[in-house]
């Protein structure tokens, strides 16, 4: 049976201003149905084609993301890809 993830952006935080143009970070934890983590869940934003991958407790960084709108896309062996619409607006 194939599991389901859930997936929690904790928070978006203001990292750095390039050239005028302000940069995010994207921060999370990746869990199973049941709240256990999942290390090593892959966490990938295909429009900037940028990644990152879970440590031991599910925990994650995306840092250097511009203003826009973003499919995050989660995936783990065995679990069902989860697949969200994210915002960032600066704001």
């Amino acid at each position: 049976m194939i599991g389901k993830i859930t997936f929690f952006i904790v928070f978006l935080s203001i990292q750095v201003s390039l050239y005028g143009q302000s940069l995010f970070s994207i921060r999370g934890k990746v869990l199973d149905e049941t709240d256990h983590p999942l290390p090593a869940a892959n966490i990938y934003l295909p429009e900037i084609d940028k990644g990152a991958v879970a440590d031991k407790g599910g925990d994650f960084t995306l840092s250097g993301i511009p203003k826009g709108k973003y499919v995050i896309r989660t995936s783990y062996i065995g679990y069902e890809t989860d697949i969200r619409t994210v915002y960032i607006s600066g704001m």
